[in-house]
This record gives C-alpha cells, sequence and structure tokens, in this order.
C-alpha cells in the first residue's frame, strides 16, 4: 500500500485549511460555500488531487498531477500507478441521512481495466471525514 493513514491524515488538513479559506472568501461575498456542497467539492477536488500528489512527492520521485479529462487525476511514475481522486458530501435523499455516491468515469475504468482510487467522504461543516484508498478496482467493482 503507497498511500499510508499518515498520507491520508495529511491530506485531509490540507484540504481543511483550503476549504476555510474558501469559506471565508464566499462568506465575505455574501455567499454559503457549505449550502452548496456540490459546488464547493468541485473547487476542492483540484486541491485534492494537489496535495495528494504534494505528499505523494515526499515518498516518490516522479509524480504527476494532471486530472485533465483521460488523463489520470495523479501518476505516480516510480511505481506505474494511476490514482483517481474524488470527493462527496452526500445528497439528502428526502430530507434524511445524506446519500454518499461512489462513482467514475465509466468509459475510463473501461479503457483503463483497473484503477486505484482515493475516496475522501466529508459532512457539510467540512469538519468529519472519512478516506477510503482503493487499489485496483476494475469494472465490476461498479
Amino acid at each position: 500500500m503507497y498511500l499510508t493513514r499518515q498520507d491520508a491524515l495529511e491530506i485531509v488538513q490540507r484540504l481543511k485549511s483550503f476549504e476555510s479559506d474558501l469559506n471565508e472568501a464566499f462568506t465575505k461575498r455574501g455567499y454559503s460555500l457549505r449550502n452548496n456542497t456540490g459546488r464547493r467539492n468541485a473547487l476542492i477536488s483540484i486541491e485534492q488531487e494537489r496535495e495528494t500528489a504534494e505528499v505523494l512527492r515526499k515518498r516518490f520521485k516522479d509524480v504527476i498531477e494532471d486530472g485533465m479529462p483521460g488523463k489520470p487525476d495523479i501518476y505516480i511514475k516510480d511505481i506505474e500507478r494511476e490514482l483517481e481522486c474524488k470527493i462527496t458530501s452526500g445528497s439528502k435523499t428526502k430530507g434524511k441521512t445524506p446519500a454518499y455516491s461512489f462513482q467514475t468515469d465509466w468509459e475510463t475504468i473501461c479503457n483503463k481495466k483497473k484503477l486505484d482510487y482515493l475516496f475522501i467522504v466529508c459532512n457539510r461543516e467540512f469538519d468529519q471525514f472519512c478516506v477510503l484508498f482503493f487499489e485496483g478496482l476494475t469494472p465490476d467493482d461498479f
């Protein structure tokens, strides 16, 4: 396993700092970042890729972050692994407990045959997290 618990904790701490800065900027302008978790997650997903790559660069020499369509979010050349990064805050299901979606781009997973995934699950307030790291997921896993 190339991503450790300590790595995950560091990534989450970095994301918390970034989200706090974003929330402050949105609040100053009269917007609520935390009421639109879809928008927030879109903004944070870029940072998730960048911060994850930074943490991995402490152990690996050649870590590429891209995230463009058709490209892996992160490619660790040293060990020839692709890592997809996903963040989700869940969505309300008829006003009850949020439902969380663990999805991927179907065409990408089918073309690649297997990929590694880093899913970060968080709450609306961005103060509770669950980090799920999967190695070698295939289309059958979805």
